[in-house]
């Protein structure tokens, strides 16, 4: 990656931090147990490494640089005992859930983890092998104070024997070799990481993939263009992103007035007060726009209601739907509610469709919902 495109961050976190048995590691192969994971807090890597420069006539003509082991700290939630084990190399006995502080047996181990960026973006890290330390155990006695103890090993990383396909780039091809790890950035999405950790990944495991090219936005249109509303209306705005494929069609939407129209996030328009307002979505890429011309007008309120037809007769299990009429025609709320006085005789849905039940009479009730204006229908059951 060039200077010009090279993305600012510092680490910000840590996870997903697994080890697994090596169960082969020679010039025939390379293979790991299961991963086993513990809850991590912080991870530091030191490496053993030096330099040294060689004079010859007065002049220093070779550097000679050597690498050793890595040392890899990790802090940890208190492991499962049985975990703790294997990591050591004691004994555990899965009946008793006993650790048996016998012998160190002299196991290999892989560790893998990730790290996390400011930005979001994280690093993928595998240490192919080393071996665990003993902890030091202390134990405070419990105080009033929010201390606590958690465990802090120390992971020391060596070569494989085995040499990888992917051990040594020259700059032109690959040569085998052993290695100590691989670390893939996801930033730069060549990689998939989809499966890192469903087991130890190694040079050869990762798999290439290629990047989806950004398709960048040419325009935006806004449906409707123009809309006039009472106040306390609402709108929906759609934007519509081209192209169809354009890989980032995030959209902000702000208006000119929000004492007249108010917009939220997603697009909907809120008359606030009378006058007129332009609503305006922005693309995210490009900072390419299109708007829609709002005219708020004052609400015009209910002044009645009428039911037709206001009497009716239906035989059981009969329907008759009833129509509601608000005034003035003009009114900016004609919603209306309907009740029925008895339902075990008549029942009314919210569309105004009575259906008889049994034999009787009942009074059908509709009301409008700005002013509260109230008209009815008797409604006989034969």
């Amino acid at each position: 990656m060039s200077d010009t495109s090279q993305q600012i961050f510092e680490f910000r976190g840590v996870d997903k931090f697994h080890f697994a048995e090596i169960l082969q590691d020679d010039a025939n192969g390379y293979s790991c147990g299961p991963l086993q994971h513990v809850p991590v807090q912080e991870i530091g890597k030191n490496t053993d490494s030096s330099s040294e420069a060689h004079y010859y006539d007065n002049k220093a003509m070779i550097v000679v640089n050597s690498e050793s082991a890595d040392t890899i700290t990790l802090t940890l939630a208190p492991p499962e005992l049985n975990k703790l084990c294997a990591m050591i190399g004691k004994s555990f006995d899965p009946d008793t859930g006993m650790m048996v502080d016998s012998p160190k047996q002299n196991k290999y181990y892989a560790i893998t983890y990730r790290t996390k960026g400011t930005d979001g973006g994280y690093r993928y890290v595998s240490r192919l092998k080393g071996q665990f330390n003993i902890p030091e155990e202390v134990v405070h006695t419990e105080d009033d104070s929010t201390d606590t103890n958690n465990v802090q090993i120390t992971f020391t990383g060596i070569y494989t024997e085995y040499e990888f396909t992917k051990g040594i780039y020259d700059g032109t091809k690959w040569e085998k070799s052993g290695v100590k790890g691989i670390v893939v950035d996801a930033r730069y999405g060549l990689a998939d990481v989809s499966t890192f950790f469903d087991s130890i990944q190694t040079p050869d495991t990762i798999q290439a993939v290629t990047p989806t090219p950004d398709v960048p936005v040419t325009g935006v249109s806004v449906a409707p263009t123009t809309a006039t509303l009472a106040v306390g209306q609402t709108q929906a705005l759609t934007a519509t992103i081209t192209p169809a494929d354009a890989t980032d069609k995030a959209v902000a939407y702000s208006s000119s007035d929000e004492a007249v129209a108010t917009v939220s996030d997603a697009g909907l328009i809120t008359a606030i007060g009378t006058g007129t307002a332009t609503i305006t979505a922005t693309t995210h890429d490009g900072s390419f726009t299109a708007s829609c011309s709002v005219t708020v007008e004052a609400a015009v309120a209910v002044t009645g209601v009428t039911v037709s037809p206001d009497t009716d007769t239906i035989n059981v299990g009969d329907d008759i739907t009833l129509t509601a009429t608000v005034a003035p025609e003009n009114a900016t709320n004609k919603n209306v509610t309907w009740s029925s006085s008895s339902d075990a005789i008549a029942t009314v849905s919210d569309a105004g469709v009575v259906h008889g039940v049994s034999a009787g009479e009942a009074t059908i009730t509709v009301t409008t919902e700005d002013g509260s204006f109230t008209d009815t229908a008797t409604i006989t059951v034969s």
